[in-house]
């Protein structure tokens, strides 16, 4: 069995689970309230924005800016922050997801969806900065 000292009491599997850190996924599963909608939409969001990150040309243009662990210089302002993003020029894509999910309100095919939101950004103009540089680029004030 594994085991692992922490100072003077050994930490088990059994004393883990007893824990009052431990608890059911069906606590979590009860507490959460979301329409299909919703669902559909953060799962859209989080498919694109994996999909931008993982990216290996992103990958390299952040990696271009990077000054240390956990710090970038933003290729625009210049200032010192603790994340870039790959920000849209014009429409959010939470906006350009909603726009989708009203047009398509019946498609429950994730995969449907999600190349209909990779077409849609094939005409997108994005851009590696920092979050205040980001809003400059945002359309919808």
């Amino acid at each position: 069995m594994n085991e692992v000292t922490n100072k003077n009491e050994v930490v088990t599997r059994d004393n883990m689970l007893n824990s009052r850190f431990a608890f059911k996924g069906k606590v979590v599963n009860d507490n959460y309230k979301k329409t299909p909608t919703w669902l559909k939409k953060n799962s859209l969001r989080e498919i694109n924005q994996k999909r931008l990150k993982c990216d290996r040309q992103v990958v390299k243009m952040k990696k271009g800016c990077l000054i240390s662990k956990g710090l970038w210089k933003c290729p625009h302002c210049s200032k010192e922050v603790t994340r870039l993003t790959v920000a849209h020029v014009g429409m959010r894509v939470s906006e350009i997801i909603d726009n989708i999910l009203e047009q398509y309100p019946d498609e429950n095919d994730i995969h449907r969806l999600d190349k209909i939101v990779q077409d849609r950004h094939d005409d997108c103009d994005l851009v590696i900065c920092c979050d205040k540089c980001n809003r400059i680029l945002d359309d919808t004030k």
